[in-house]
């Protein structure tokens, strides 16, 4: 029976991406245009310049034209929370999807936990994988499988129609 109920399995193989290449460069170039516009020393100014310059390339390469071996280019939604990856270089992970952290009709990055203290973030843009893919993906990452979390005081006093422990409701 739970069988009927459960979610179907997503393909997506990465490609390169315009759009996240050029919100990279765009944000990178903000960045380097706020740091100049500062009233920061001139060396200073210049050395918070490279260290943009550099963490933006590593996105551009890594992220935006997947050309690094430890790159994500293959990832597949399982049932639940689990999902398999494929990197560049051929290497097959089973990771759990932690948190969607921004999900938009263009982007999602999504939190994946490696092993049990590493995690990585992957960001899917809708140029980087088919037009179907992306919709199934955003369809199949709206709807994650429900928390189970303990329930606080906050939620047991409002079950209990008490509120604050005082008399909330008006007097005559």
């Amino acid at each position: 029976m739970s069988s009927e109920r459960s979610a179907p399995i997503v393909d997506l193989t990465l490609g390169a991406s315009r759009l996240l290449c050029l919100t990279v460069a765009g944000v990178s170039l903000l960045a380097t245009a706020s740091v100049f516009a500062s009233g920061l020393a001139f060396w200073l100014r210049c050395l918070i310049a490279l260290v943009i310059a550099i963490s933006g390339t590593y996105w551009l390469v890594v992220e935006g034209l997947r050309r690094v071996s430890h790159t994500i280019v293959r990832l597949v939604l399982m049932d639940d929370d689990e999902a398999m990856v494929v990197e560049r270089a051929g290497q097959m992970r089973s990771v759990r999807i932690t948190r969607v952290a921004v999900i938009a009709a263009s982007l999602a990055v999504v939190t994946l936990r490696t092993g049990r203290w590493r995690t990585r973030t992957l960001c899917i843009a809708r140029d980087a994988v088919d037009t179907d893919g992306f919709r199934r993906r955003r369809v199949r990452l709206n709807f994650p499988p429900p928390l189970v979390r303990p329930a606080g005081l906050r939620a047991r006093l409002r079950r209990s129609g008490s509120g604050s422990g005082g008399n909330t409701g008006r007097q005559i």
